[in-house]
Order: structure tokens, then C-alpha cells, then sequence
């Protein structure tokens, strides 16, 4: 299960892409919907193009004190502060995810026949934003189909190109549109990629069996995973997951309500829970238990 929450600062540059949610897959050995090669590759390198640290904050600059008096059972002279938002910077973030997957993708095909970049039949990428992957895919295209581009000037030119254009509608776009949707899963993106191209395939007469799909994973601080499937004969049962029958029914909020939800200021949900686990209580009396958490499932 992959999971996990995008949140960003209100007013900075990544809040348009924020996002939430959760895939589930299940391992088989005898897989009906995708089976995975044994042929991967990684790339990483320790970058600070996004990370979420511990802010520290003198106990003096809260409580106008300088004698370390205890503050809500904090006995340091620091407090610890932790943050959902991250400390990132936006442009830095690209160059590193083009090229950890760069890199991988080229160690990736040093141990692979062909050009897989044009063998596959569909490209499923982490997707922080619906489009980042077809910006970021532009110098791999260029120097898979040997066209002369090693400046951001020509490369923009490259994602100008009828042929790019039609590239990205066959390998990459049907990845895209539960993206354009949802916003960022950080963990999840990847393989939510993958359910939004088979839900979209399924409701068409296209047949995927026996098709390659390539996959080029990142993730921040920073690092590239490649590696590859062949679509089995089952691969029509993802539509039972009724993805887009089910963003369909999101519920649109008010700025307003956007605002206290971020803020914390709004401390109930927008919409009356119903057949899920919910957030019943957590403990700040027992000493012992303070910030427990309690759920309770709503039918």
C-alpha cells in the first residue's frame, strides 16, 4: 500500500500541486494484470532539493522566559517543531529528476536490446503535476531518436514538435489523467499512473495484452528507479476499481473552507463520513497514553 499526503505552504509555488490518496497492489506469482521483469536499474545522489526538517525554536522566543521553565512537559531549551510542508526548491527539483531518471534510464537500457523508450507501448512516470513528466521527458526523447538538443533553448523546441506531441499522447497521456485530478501521491503517483492508463484503455477496444509498459520512478533527495512490465491477460479487472466514476463524484469546496481545512482552523470534515475508518479521538488526559490515537468505523 502506498500512501501519503502533499502539502505545501499557502502561497508558495508548489501549492497548486498538492494532492492526497492511496494505491493498493497486490503480489502475485501469478500475476493477472502486469508481470515485472528482473531488469531494473537505480541512480541516486544525496541533494537538498526537497526535504522536511526539524525547525528547532527557542523556548525563550515562545514563552518570553529565560529560565527554561517546562512548556506543555518540554523540559528543553529548544522546542522541536515538525512540519507536513517541505523545504524544496522547485527548479532544482527538475534538474535533479531529470537527471536521476536520465541515468537510470541509460544504465537501465545498457542491459536491454533496443531503444525501450520507443518499444513501450506506454510510459508511466511520478507525476508531482499532471504535466512535469512530458517537461521532463524532452532531453531522454531527444537523445533516444538522436535529434541534436543539448541547450534548454533547443529543447524547448523538441516539446514543440508534432512528432513530441504525438509521443506524449500515445506513451504518456493516458498516465496522466487521473493526475490532472487528483494532484501529487508522492509514493502512489507511479503506480496510479499505471491505473489511470489501463481504467482509461479498458473502457476503449484496445487490447493491452502482451504490451511492455516502461516505468521511470523518482523520488526527492534524489533518486531514479527503472524497470519494466509486460501486461497479462487479466488486465481488464483494474477497471473494476471504477476510478474515474469515482473522482467524478468529488465534492468541490469554497476558498474559504480550502483554508481552514489547511490551516487547522476548520476542525470538522466537509462531507459526513460514510462507510470508512475515522479520526474518533486522540488521548490528552492518561499521562501514559497522550496522544494516542482512537478510530471508529462509520457505516
Amino acid at each position: 500500500i502506498a500512501t501519503d499526503v502533499a502539502k505545501y505552504d499557502l502561497g508558495s509555488t508548489g501549492e497548486y500541486t498538492q494532492g492526497a490518496g492511496a494505491v493498493a497492489l497486490l503480489l502475485s506469482s501469478k500475476p493477472k494484470i502486469i508481470s515485472f521483469s528482473d531488469n531494473w536499474s537505480t541512480s541516486h545522489k544525496s541533494a537538498f532539493d526537497f526535504f522536511k526538517p526539524y525547525r528547532r525554536v527557542s523556548k525563550f522566543m515562545i514563552t518570553g522566559n529565560d529560565d527554561n521553565q517546562p512548556w506543555f512537559g518540554n523540559l528543553e531549551a529548544e522546542i522541536e517543531v515538525h512540519k507536513d510542508q517541505p523545504v524544496f526548491d522547485g527548479q532544482y527539483s527538475n534538474d535533479c529528476y531529470v537527471q536521476r531518471t536520465n541515468e537510470a534510464y541509460a544504465r537501465f537500457k545498457d542491459n536491454t536490446t533496443g531503444k525501450p523508450l520507443q518499444d513501450w507501448f506506454g510510459i508511466m512516470m511520478h507525476l508531482p503535476y499532471a504535466y512535469q513528466g512530458r517537461r521532463m521527458l524532452t532531453a531522454l526523447y531527444a537523445k533516444e531518436y538522436d535529434i541534436d538538443a543539448t541547450d534548454a533553448a533547443a529543447l524547448k523546441e523538441v516539446a514543440k514538435n508534432i512528432e513530441y506531441g504525438d509521443f506524449i499522447k500515445q506513451k504518456l497521456a493516458p498516465a496522466e489523467t487521473a493526475s490532472s485530478l487528483i494532484g501529487n501521491l508522492y509514493t502512489g503517483s507511479i503506480f496510479m499512473s499505471l491505473l489511470s492508463s489501463l481504467c482509461g484503455y479498458a473502457s476503449s477496444e484496445q487490447d493491452l495484452t502482451g504490451e511492455r509498459f516502461g516505468f521511470l520512478a523518482y523520488g526527492s533527495g534524489s533518486k531514479s528507479k527503472v524497470f519494466e512490465g509486460t501486461i497479462a491477460s487479466g488486465w481488464r479487472a483494474a477497471a473494476h476499481t471504477n476510478l474515474f466514476e469515482r473522482l467524478s463524484k468529488s465534492t468541490a469546496i469554497s476558498f474559504e473552507d480550502y483554508e481552514g481545512l489547511h490551516t487547522k482552523t476548520r476542525h470538522f470534515s466537509i462531507l459526513e463520513p460514510q462507510g470508512e475508518w475515522v479520526l474518533d479521538r486522540i488521548e490528552h488526559e492518561k499521562t501514559n497514553l497522550e496522544g494516542a490515537r482512537y478510530y471508529q468505523w462509520i457505516d
